[in-house]
């Protein structure tokens, strides 16, 4: 874990002089505001960072240097940082959750340096046991670590709606199902979100499949297929919701009826008796099952 904002950024720096492809996954400026110190990410061309602020950047986060230093060591979910307040984003949320992707290379890059001797000579011991002794693949913690940094990477879902707080939610719903393999059978249900209140009243659609008979998928647009149920909901009441901060029970105007009944397996309380409170039941409580 790096000591200060400043080990980080530089660390973060360096990892993207080192592949040039990682400026142009993000594409775009970040500028972080932790505390009294700012920074900023540029990610255009061959990529650069430098304390201060940026002109015109794309996003701003706004963070304690404490809570960066998690979100940078991958101690500390991005999703679950926006939703509880540790971390506040102005601008293209889009582009902020590929800071993952940044901070995933460069703990990478100096994992790699740390395992190599100064002298240049063969890798560390460390590194060496890692290698099984006839010289196969890595050992199966070192495979593990590796597919864990690009889950975190892969957070960000291609056509993401630029502005609307949601799609954090719905980032976290697509990294809880691909790696919680038995979540579908928890929801089983597929469901089409229409989010409403986004920047200038803008509209956007998700499509969330999680049911134990289909391929999990969480993509941007209508439902190719017909879904189990309908929801019209706010930008702020879904962040809200999936936070644990508003009960569904209060928003019976956004729950549209499903077009079959959810299975018996569908988590719901025991208390909702009524095909109403039924029917609200199952979406509102699968948000808290996919996105927490």
């Amino acid at each position: 874990m790096a000591a200060s904002a400043s080990e980080a950024f530089d660390a973060i720096g360096k990892a993207m002089q080192a592949d040039a492809t990682l400026a142009s996954k993000v594409g775009g400026v970040l500028q972080f505001e932790l505390g009294s110190v700012s920074w900023t990410v540029s990610c255009t061309g061959e990529g650069s960072v430098a304390e201060g602020r940026a002109s015109a950047p794309d996003a701003t986060i706004t963070m304690s240097e404490p809570d960066f230093l998690k979100l940078y060591a991958g101690t500390l979910n991005g999703t679950t940082a926006y939703m509880s307040g540790k971390m506040k984003i102005k601008g293209n949320i889009g582009l902020a959750q590929k800071l993952a992707g940044l901070t995933a290379a460069a703990r990478k890059r100096g994992a790699a340096a740390a395992a190599t001797p100064s002298g240049g000579g063969a890798p560390a011991a460390a590194a060496a046991a890692a290698t099984p002794s006839g010289g196969g693949a890595p050992a199966a913690a070192g495979a593990g670590a590796a597919a864990g940094a690009a889950g975190r990477a892969g957070d960000a879902i291609v056509g993401t709606p630029p502005g609307f707080e949601s799609d954090a939610v719905f980032a976290r719903m697509a990294a809880n199902l691909r790696t919680q393999p038995r979540l579908p059978a928890k929801v089983e249900g597929s469901f089409g979100f229409t989010v409403t209140g986004g920047p200038g009243g803008a509209v956007a659609e998700w499509w969330v499949v999680a049911r134990s008979d289909a391929a999990p998928r969480v993509a941007v647009g209508k439902p190719a297929t017909k879904p189990d149920c309908l929801v019209t909901i706010s930008d702020a009441h879904l962040v809200a919701l999936a936070a644990g901060k508003l009960n569904g029970s209060a928003l019976p105007e956004h729950a549209k009826s499903p077009p079959r009944a959810p299975p018996a397996a569908t988590p719901r309380p025991p208390e909702a008796t009524s095909r109403t409170a039924l029917t609200l039941a199952w979406p509102t409580n699968s948000v808290s099952f996919l996105a927490g």
